[in-house]
C-alpha cells in the first residue's frame, strides 16, 4: 500500500484530497471477512486509477495551453515548426502531435494555419499593408503560397476578401 501512495505522491497525485483515508483505514482495519476486504481494497485502487488518469488529463491539457501560447507568439515567423514546438513542450514529435489532435480536436498544421489566417484576414480587414506584407507579417513567405492558402481557407484570395463586406 505504502508504494502505491509513494508512486501517486511522485507522479504529483495527492490523493488524500479526495479520499477519506481514516474512514477507509478503519473499514480495512475492523474487516474480519476476507470478500468485504478485498472490495474495499479494489475500490480503493479504483479510487486511486481515477485520481491518475484525472492527473493525466490535467497534465496533456496544461501541456496543449503550453504548446498554444508557444504557437501564438510565434505565428508569425516563416521557420515555426512541429519540431520546435514539441521541443518547447518537451516531448516527442510523434506523441505532440497524436496529442495535440486528441485535446485539440485538429492537427498542429491546421490549427497554425487557422491561427495565421485569422491574422490576416484582422490584418487585411484594419490596415492598408500591401498583401505581400501581411503575407510575411503571419509568417508566409511565399506570396503566392499564402494566396493559395487563403482562398482555400477563405473562398477567396485576399484582395477579394479585403474588397468585400465580410470583413471581420
Amino acid at each position: 500500500m505504502h508504494r502505491v501512495f509513494g508512486q501517486h505522491f511522485q507522479l504529483g497525485v495527492y490523493p488524500w484530497k479526495t479520499i477519506d483515508y481514516p474512514h477507509i483505514a478503519r473499514q480495512l482495519f475492523t474487516e474480519e471477512d476476507a470478500r468485504d476486504f478485498a472490495e474495499i481494497l479494489k475500490s480503493l485502487c479504483g479510487k486511486l486509477i481515477d485520481l491518475l488518469r484525472q492527473r493525466d488529463t490535467d497534465v496533456n491539457r496544461y501541456l496543449i495551453v503550453n504548446a498554444k501560447k508557444y504557437i501564438d507568439a510565434n505565428y508569425s515567423d516563416n521557420e515555426l515548426s512541429l519540431e520546435q514546438v514539441s521541443n518547447h513542450v518537451g516531448l516527442s514529435r510523434s506523441y505532440f502531435c497524436s496529442l495535440f489532435h486528441k485535446v485539440e480536436g485538429t492537427t498542429f498544421k491546421l490549427y497554425l494555419m487557422e491561427l495565421r489566417m485569422r491574422y490576416a484576414r484582422r490584418l487585411l480587414a484594419s490596415t492598408d499593408k500591401k498583401i505581400y506584407e501581411i503575407s510575411c507579417e503571419v509568417g508566409y513567405s511565399d506570396t503566392a503560397y499564402f494566396n493559395r492558402v487563403f482562398k482555400r481557407i477563405n473562398g477567396m484570395t485576399p484582395l477579394q476578401f479585403r474588397n468585400s463586406d465580410l470583413r471581420e
